[in-house]
């Protein structure tokens, strides 16, 4: 059984079954539960979610969730990060309606990989917002 209590305002799946066999060698299985044990154990690690405030009801939600869990707003989904497009960065990508991002995000993406992510071409830095 696992805590899902930290769960429960987010949208992060916690009511779902397990796989019956194992991904990983047991080697790896060792090292992943060695790497959580070390994390869990430190103190300097915040042991809560982080949080955003709703842009329609003003009630503090989990970061990264595209419904908010109060007033169940929808977010747009930034094709970059998968994360809630914030109102004051979002930009139209490719200049479509329906395809939307982070700037900030956007921008970084480009910066690296020079690339439109959903188009597959390259990207120009005019086309920066």
């Amino acid at each position: 059984m696992i805590e899902n209590s930290d769960f429960v305002e987010t949208d992060i799946p916690y009511d779902f079954q397990l796989p019956e066999t194992h991904c990983l060698p047991e080697d790896k299985r060792e090292e992943v539960r060695d790497w959580v044990l070390e994390w869990s154990m430190n103190q300097n690690v915040e042991q809560s979610l982080s949080t955003r405030t709703c842009e329609k009801c003003g009630v503090e939600t989990y970061i990264a969730g595209l419904n908010c869990h109060a007033c169940q707003a929808q977010s747009e989904l930034c094709i970059i990060t998968g994360w809630p497009v914030q109102s004051h960065l979002r930009m139209n990508v490719n200049h479509r309606s329906d395809l939307a991002a982070n700037k900030d995000d956007w921008n970084k993406y480009l910066q690296h990989f020079q690339v439109d992510p959903w188009a597959g071409v390259l990207q120009t830095a005019g086309y920066l917002p």
